[in-house]
């Protein structure tokens, strides 16, 4: 027990260890994941098993069919500054008001000592045509 509330102590200033943006051009999307030093994602690629590897899902839009996002090397495990580079293929020109595109993320944080729960976050950017 003793134990238990050492290891929360020690780890609850950083229950949060990766910080995402998100930021875009009308041809392609950039996810950044800023992952804390001794903390770890599991990838995209990452095999059955074990801890929750990084899903990443985009809202449907009818100005982009499919988005279909890279990830940066084939490591199972990801740790400190990851962009993942998401082409883009628009359909129909952006409105005078700029595109919203929403990404859905799960995802699971380990350290050498601890996996924390299975983590949800929504993020946006606001897409604007070249001429805007």
């Amino acid at each position: 027990m003793f134990y238990s509330l050492l290891l929360l102590a020690y780890f609850a200033p950083n229950l949060n260890p990766v910080q995402w943006t998100l930021t875009g051009t009308p041809k392609q999307l950039v996810l950044h994941a800023s992952i804390s030093e001794h903390y770890k994602l599991y990838s995209l690629t990452k095999p059955k098993g074990g801890p929750i590897p990084l899903e990443i899902k985009f809202r449907e839009t009818n100005y982009v069919p499919a988005i279909h996002p890279t990830q940066p090397n084939p490591a199972h495990q990801l740790s400190g500054e990851v962009d993942f580079t998401i082409p883009l293929k628009l359909i129909k020109p952006i409105p005078a008001e700029g595109l919203q595109l929403h990404v859905d993320l799960r995802y699971q944080s380990c350290s050498d000592q601890i996996c924390l729960p299975p983590t949800r976050r929504e993020l946006e950017v606001t897409l604007h045509s070249a001429s805007h």
